[in-house]
């Protein structure tokens, strides 16, 4: 089931890092969040409806699952947009936040790679990377091949830092405490009074109906969200749309992987396909810094192990050696690539071709 979830306040979503008084004064807040947020948030929302118990906290964790995370801006769907576009310094000839396609072109240097030398993905003019997203309509385009005519929307439009200043309060004196003064980022997201960003999430819990309406806490400091069920899907995980996509990579036997959450991988920056009849080589990737994912474990109340995550956004380039796809079809769209923590929404990805 999808979800609109529309934050009442600015949020917090921490980055990972200690925050508390006495230890670090700033509380850094990271946009976009990661999947484990929403898990956390509708795991809560559950728990808040049916009682907090060990049962109840059981069923969650065996049937919970986090399937995706979109964005919605008014009716039309985003998502972030893929590293392998970029923007130009030199505009003078584009549209207005045009993006560009980076190229594949052969190394001229021998690397020490484990894996065969792989292509590179380059840009002949100086480029920046996209911190923004685009529509359901572009991402379209952009899954199909096509290369015109492809714009974002920046974060900046709609993502605004909104810090908060603090000091810890010591009853016993009814005074402050000195030097646990304190400082948090939040996010607020909206424009305007009339423009939004909200978040659209693809939720399941087998045995298990979300009412269609309602409020959840979200984020580190637990701020109200209005929930809403959304009953249409984006273009990009239509069927019909999907089964265009396989048309395309059964034709030119090559293929893109969009992330479009984060994933965790057991070989660092790469996912592992050695398990699916079809046979891929990995050919070029335009791959960003790892992030930090942590998380609070609600069975054992402790901190989660922080792992190191491929961002969301990566991009890789395949060729297929051998095989029919459509058990890769059946990994990539119904049970995620990450090798761990996939039922909290790590490693959602998207397939699309190369023309």
């Amino acid at each position: 089931m999808l979800f609109k979830v529309s934050p009442l306040d600015n949020v917090y979503f921490g980055s990972g890092m200690p925050f508390s008084a006495g230890f670090e004064s700033i509380g850094k807040s990271i946009f976009p969040p990661s999947p484990s947020v929403f898990y956390g948030a509708f795991a809560t929302y559950y728990l808040s409806l049916n009682g907090m118990n060990s049962k109840n906290i059981a069923f969650v964790k065996e049937n919970l699952r986090v399937k995706g995370l979109y964005y919605k801006i008014g009716g039309a769907w985003y998502t972030l947009v893929p590293m392998d576009l970029v923007i130009g310094e030199d505009a003078k000839n584009k549209r207005e936040n045009e993006v560009e396609f980076l190229q594949m072109c052969k190394p001229i240097v021998k690397t020490d790679l484990e894996d065969e030398q792989m292509d590179l993905l380059y840009s002949v003019d100086k480029v920046d990377n996209v911190k923004g997203l685009i529509d359901d309509e572009a991402m379209s385009y952009y899954l199909k091949g096509k290369k015109e005519c492809i714009t974002f929307i920046p974060f900046k439009d709609f993502v605004k830092a909104e810090d908060k200043i603090g000091i810890k309060i010591d009853d016993r004196k009814c005074s402050v405490k000195e030097s646990y003064l304190y400082r948090i980022n939040y996010t607020r997201m909206a424009k305007d009074v009339k423009n939004f960003l909200d978040f659209a999430v693809d939720v399941d819990c087998r045995g298990f109906s979300f009412p269609d309406r309602g409020l959840i806490k979200l984020g580190g400091e637990c701020r109200v969200a209005n929930v809403s069920k959304i009953n249409e899907l984006p273009k990009f995980l239509d069927g019909t749309f999907v089964e265009e996509i396989k048309e395309i990579i059964e034709k030119t036997k090559m293929f893109k992987l969009i992330l479009i959450n984060p994933a965790i991988f057991k070989s660092g920056w790469k996912p592992d396909f050695s398990d699916l009849k079809t046979r891929v080589k990995l050919i070029a990737a335009a791959v960003g810094k790892p992030i930090r994912i942590g998380g609070w474990d609600l069975e054992n109340k402790k901190p989660k192990v922080m792992s190191k995550a491929v961002p969301a956004g990566s991009v890789y380039y395949y060729k297929i050696l051998d095989g029919p796809i459509d058990d890769l079809i059946e990994k990539v769209y119904n049970n995620g690539i990450s090798d761990s923590r996939s039922n909290e929404g790590f490693g959602v990805s998207l397939l699309g071709g190369i023309v």
